[in-house]
């Protein structure tokens, strides 16, 4: 009798274990339900904010940002392109002398008046020049994303 006893006992402890393992996997399955959940609704939120308007007014607004947030993105894409051709004539020009340009300048200048330029200070250094003209590409993708992601939004 012992010995049934212990299986018995056996048996009830492994149960509980196999119980308690049972709880916690439910438990796990809950969180992933509530995860799911909460992950729905953020989606549907996110649909919805993204529907047309529904009178004529409003959808030629809408229609009408949309086409100069393109007409910006495509004036933004052709400055890109344009400073990636700068660039690299630049840097040939670096090659053969890093200190002074013949081609290319980058001019700062002052509009105190009406009809007159005060020029504050000009760049003839080919590698500085470089370097202003990937920092300029760089704000402009920058940019270029940002209002590519207004227009898909």
């Amino acid at each position: 009798m012992k010995k049934t006893e212990k299986t018995v006992v056996e048996l009830q402890q492994n149960d509980a274990i196999v119980s308690i393992t049972e709880r916690e996997n439910e438990s796990k399955e809950v969180n992933e339900v509530e995860e799911l959940k909460k992950e729905n609704e953020r989606l549907k939120t996110l649909v919805s904010s993204k529907q047309e308007p529904e009178n004529l007014e409003e959808k030629i607004k809408y229609f009408e940002k949309k086409q100069e947030l393109i007409n910006r993105r495509n004036r933004m894409e052709l400055s890109v392109i344009n400073l990636k051709e700068v660039e690299a004539e630049v840097k040939k020009e670096s090659e053969v002398d890093a200190f002074i340009s013949e081609n290319f300048s980058i001019k700062v200048t002052k509009k105190p008046n009406y009809g007159s330029e005060q020029e504050i200070i000009k760049f003839k250094n080919p590698v500085v020049i470089a370097e202003l003209i990937e920092f300029l590409i760089e704000k402009a993708t920058f940019k270029f994303n940002q209002i590519e992601a207004e227009i898909n939004a």
